[in-house]
């Protein structure tokens, strides 16, 4: 009989470890000012800025993003596109990695896949995308991301702006279906989802389509 551990290794087994970090818009440092952010509410220009910063995009998802909440922004200097990044205004953050949905305060933004371009790393853009949403969205002054435990660069730009950590999430999948919740803080923000005070969850047919319908 192969042990326990054994069984979570191979193909279509996924380990997940991200943390929870809070921040606040007024202790995000001022944008330069020679910066500035433009919002687009459709695929197509989405897709756009996605060439001009060398990056692909999905238009499918970025469609989905655009009619659940989310707002996307392309940030930009003299020298044209810096990055872009996607904010979450819905009522939640669903993580499919853990089956589960975090509730979004009403006056907070869920910052999702930020992509500051190589050449600008390093020189506060990461800070200057933020300050500038924030000045758009101002009755969300608050702000929520989720970012992979190992990515130390993103760490870094988050905590150099006043992000403190929250939580820390672990949790394995087995073939987009059973999921196991390693390490859950359903205390940090008020969890549902799929029997969320569960360890172990194993998706049923009819919760699969919810499930894949959620993701975004």
């Amino acid at each position: 009989m192969r042990r326990g551990r054994d069984l979570l290794e191979g193909p279509g087994v996924v380990a997940h470890d991200f943390v929870l970090l809070e921040g606040q818009g007024s202790r995000v440092p001022r944008p330069d000012p020679g910066t500035q952010v433009v919002e687009h509410d459709n695929p197509a220009a989405v897709g756009r800025v996605y060439a001009r910063a060398e990056r692909q995009a999905n238009d499918a998802r970025s469609a989905v993003r655009l009619r659940r909440g989310f707002r996307f922004f392309e940030l930009s200097d003299l020298s044209g596109t810096a990055g872009y990044g996607w904010f979450g205004a819905g009522e939640e953050r669903y993580f499919d990695e853990l089956a589960l949905r975090y509730a979004l305060p009403k006056d907070a933004l869920w910052v999702r896949d930020v992509f500051v371009a190589p050449s600008r790393r390093g020189r506060g853009y990461f800070g200057a995308l933020l300050a500038h949403v924030i000045r758009a969205i101002p009755e969300r002054p608050r702000l929520w991301s989720d970012v992979d435990w190992d990515n130390v660069p993103s760490l870094r730009a988050h905590v150099n702006v006043g992000f403190e950590l929250r939580a820390r999430l672990m949790g394995v999948t087995v073939r987009d279906r059973l999921v196991f919740r390693v390490k859950h803080q359903p205390n940090v923000l008020p969890a549902t989802g799929f029997r969320a005070e569960r360890r172990v969850v194993c998706l049923t047919t009819s919760e699969l389509p919810l499930h894949r319908d959620l993701i975004a």
